[in-house]
């Protein structure tokens, strides 16, 4: 059994359903305009791009930390090549 709200919508041609889809959206996009027009919008808003900020910050030490790891295991795996010698060099071929 349907709803009679339901039945309605389905009995609405397209256009009507645009409008009404029009209407809800201008609805929608003014009250979240007085929302961020408010004072307490604008301490959400301010609130956010301070995270924000903050995860950036947090995001480009942790990249820093990582690329100092690499670089140190890098040169790690360079002495160790140079001690022992790298693969190649201990499979010569025989000359005849």
């Amino acid at each position: 059994m349907q709803h009679h709200s339901t039945n309605q919508f389905n009995a609405m041609n397209d256009k009507e359903k645009f409008i009404t889809g029009l209407i809800l959206g201008g609805l929608a996009g003014a009250a979240i305009t007085l929302f961020l027009s408010s004072n307490k919008g604008k301490e959400m808003m301010s609130d956010l791009k301070d995270k924000s900020d903050d995860l950036q910050d947090n995001v480009k030490e942790k990249v820093a930390e990582f690329e100092t790891a690499m670089e140190t295991l890098l040169e790690k795996a360079r002495k160790v090549t140079e001690q022992f010698g790298s693969p190649q060099d201990t499979h010569q071929e025989p000359t005849a």
